[in-house]
């Protein structure tokens, strides 16, 4: 197994330019789009969205 330390710095793994954006993002952003929204529930919608995209981009998903 190669190890992602080179250094003492972390090697982070490379993205694809030609992949499209992360799922995870899009989730952040449609999160944010509820949240400014001024319609009632859509603000706690909004954040529960926006930690999910957080959780999902921690995970790497």
């Amino acid at each position: 197994m190669r190890s992602n330390v080179v250094a003492g710095r972390y090697d982070y793994p490379r993205r694809d330019p030609r992949e499209s954006v992360r799922n995870s993002t899009l989730v952040i952003l449609g999160g944010v789009a509820l949240f400014v929204l001024p319609v009632p529930g859509t603000f706690v919608l909004g954040g529960l969205a926006i930690l999910a995209g957080l959780v999902a981009r921690l995970l790497g998903w």
